[in-house]
């Protein structure tokens, strides 16, 4: 399992009227059998850049990954 919080500024010298954002994620694997494994990730992100888009922003993902691990027959 993992966990991550980032916080990022812009100054407003930089880009006009700055921007903000700060964002956190969790992921987490199991392996469920010998040859499943599930492999989850959530992400939150809230921000603002008011030369972009007036107001806060949030924006969400999530994703799920399932890798089979297949046995080998083969002999050399």
């Amino acid at each position: 399992m993992q966990a991550s919080v980032r916080s990022q500024k812009a100054s407003k010298d930089f880009i006009p009227g700055g921007t903000t954002l700060n964002d956190f994620s969790v992921q987490a694997v199991k392996r469920i059998r010998e040859d499943f494994e599930i492999d989850g990730t959530f992400t939150l992100e809230h921000w603002k850049a008011p030369v972009y888009l007036p107001g806060s922003q949030t924006v969400t993902s999530t994703t799920i990954q399932i890798t089979w691990f297949p046995e080998r027959k083969i002999g050399f």
